[in-house]
């Protein structure tokens, strides 16, 4: 089945920045109000041991209050991680968790005419979807990569534990509607709840083609990169002729959350950032085995 749009985003279980399954929960339930036909595609990247995966964490909230439009939950299994990194010549420092070659495994398996690359702690308000499903009926994105710059916004909330627990009411599908539809309310008349706006927000929202992320080949694999991912993927659509275009109007809002990881250490320090430039990252040039095409992924679907 083809799609009109793929959602894509990475994500693993290991309580980055705390209380993630609730950041999760709340993203997923938002976006699954789109009245056209959808996937979500989450990419969970070497799962931790002692850590229950996402396949089966989704699964169980499926399974008490089902989602109306197909969740693909693919795995890269820790095998398979040591197989990506060891593809590269220059792997001190890098992330046990690898969020854009994540994203490019979504976007290369994607079935959906259009793709939306996004992250699990993002929540879509009904305004926003509803302008996102009239560009798309009425083909105002064709040949163009729309992103949240410069008039439309990512908002900052409060962290996720501010906000009624959904986790706490899933066998309550009554309670989670009545909880997204409060979450509407706050958003337009509670402003305490937000805590700071960031204009910018490539890394949260991109809208465009999946023939033209393909013809690029998405976003640069770089294993030890942390930082810079979005621009070269903006200038490779854009040496082809499909420019950014902002979009006035198209709001989403983020949980704050800390920048705890796994890892329990500073990131920042862990790569010579004299090496990881933005120049550095638009010189490289992803090979045809990009979005991890060469390993043999494992795939669980969850449907209505």
């Amino acid at each position: 089945m083809s799609y009109a749009i793929s959602f894509v985003c990475s994500c693993r279980n290991d309580n980055y920045g705390e209380n993630l399954l609730d950041r999760v929960c709340y993203f997923l339930r938002s976006i699954d109000r789109f009245s056209l036909p959808i996937e979500i595609i989450l990419v969970e990247w070497n799962p931790l041991d002692g850590y229950e995966s996402i396949a089966d964490v989704i699964t169980k909230w499926h399974i008490s209050v089902p989602f109306r439009h197909p969740i693909r939950i693919i795995t890269v299994s820790k095998e398979n991680h040591e197989r990506f990194i060891n593809k590269f010549n220059y792997t001190e420092g890098y992330k046990s968790f690898q969020e854009y070659p994540s994203k490019n495994i979504g976007i290369r398996r994607a079935k959906g005419t259009y793709i939306i690359q996004t992250n699990p702690d993002i929540f879509y308000p009904i305004k926003t979807i509803q302008l996102i499903e009239r560009m798309i009926r009425t083909e105002r994105i064709q040949n163009v990569i729309t992103c949240g710059n410069p008039r439309g916004k990512r908002v900052d909330l409060l962290e996720v534990h501010h906000f009624p627990s959904l986790l706490s009411n899933q066998d309550h599908p009554d309670k989670i509607k009545k909880h997204i539809e409060n979450m509407e309310m706050y958003l337009v008349k509670y402003k305490h709840i937000i805590k700071g706006i960031t204009a910018y927000a490539l890394g949260d929202f991109m809208l465009f083609q999946r023939e033209h992320a393909v013809k690029t080949k998405s976003f640069k694999e770089c294993p030890i990169a942390l930082h810079h991912h979005e621009q070269p993927f903006v200038d490779e659509f854009e040496k082809l002729g499909w420019p950014e275009k902002p979009v006035d109007g198209i709001t989403i809002y983020h949980f704050d959350h800390s920048r705890i990881s796994y890892e329990k250490i500073d990131e920042s320090r862990k790569v010579n950032p004299t090496i990881v430039t933005l120049e550095y990252l638009q010189s490289l040039v992803n090979d045809d085995n990009w979005g991890c095409n060469d390993l043999e992924l494992s795939e669980r679907v969850i449907t209505a």
